[in-house]
């Protein structure tokens, strides 16, 4: 039996989710509902209450469910957030590991959402709440901006200029800096994607390129992409007219024609 708490401000929203537990997870029992931050730390200040995961609305009526967080001395339990959609939140997530279901639920969802909780796991939800919060802090970026980059050695902090390309091999992406460093990142290359509003794009399944550091593209279907210290990487038929488009503004932008 797996515990759990919902915080969400609307009781119709507390209804349905209940019953929709019932149905795809009866497994899931709900020991305690709050619709606000406050009445959430009351919860979770009662010893008797020790969920395996908590539901949470991220607007509260009295402020963003983060507050909760932040005033919790350890957060032992797992998290999904169930919100409206929010592209920025998603993807800090979905970088962190963290469950997230959009409303209106939907059941198949929710499922997937349940099966992953691993109770117990109290130093790794932890660390996937600092991943989440250090990624969704990064929702405006912009070409200067530092990316921070959990590694197996810690958090590495780089400028967005600096990163020459990455690298998607399975689940987990290389990330080339123009000094000549790299860092193994255990998160898909999808999950890179919103670097596409800056000045990267993806010229292949398993390459993103920063456009600054573009020298030479070959002609014909495909061919390579070639950058400034000699770099060369495929780049796919299907996605060479929209990375010369992109090129082609890059250069008018930054007047190097």
């Amino acid at each position: 039996m797996k515990k759990a708490i919902i915080i969400e401000d609307a009781p119709q929203g507390i209804k349905n989710l209940r019953t929709m537990l019932r149905i795809v997870a009866p497994e899931v029992k709900v020991i305690g509902t709050a619709k606000s931050i406050k009445e959430g730390i009351r919860l979770l200040s009662r010893p008797e209450v020790e969920p395996d995961v908590a539901f949470l609305d991220i607007r509260l009526e009295d402020g963003l469910v983060f507050r909760l967080l932040n005033q919790l001395e350890e957060v032992n339990f797992e998290v999904i957030f169930v919100t409206a959609f929010d592209q920025y939140t998603k993807q800090a997530c979905d970088f962190s590991s963290i469950g997230y279901i959009h409303k209106p639920i939907d059941p198949d969802e929710l499922r997937d959402a349940i099966a992953r909780i691993r109770p117990h796991r109290r130093y790794w939800s932890q660390k996937r709440l600092e991943s989440f919060r250090i990624h969704q802090s990064q929702a405006g970026l912009n070409e200067f901006s530092p990316l921070v980059l959990s590694d197996t050695g810690g958090y590495q902090v780089v400028s967005l200029k600096d990163i020459m390309y990455l690298q998607g091999c399975d689940n987990c992406t290389m990330v080339y800096l123009e000094d000549g460093r790299r860092f193994l990142i255990t998160k898909h290359l999808k999950l890179f994607e919103k670097l596409h509003n800056l000045y990267f794009h993806r010229i292949h399944q398993s390459f993103m390129v920063n456009l600054r550091f573009v020298t030479f593209v070959s002609r014909g279907d495909s061919g390579v992409v070639r950058l400034k210290e000699g770099t060369e990487l495929a780049i796919s038929k299907l996605r060479k007219p929209l990375f010369l488009l992109r090129l082609k503004q890059y250069q008018i932008e930054n007047l190097e024609l």
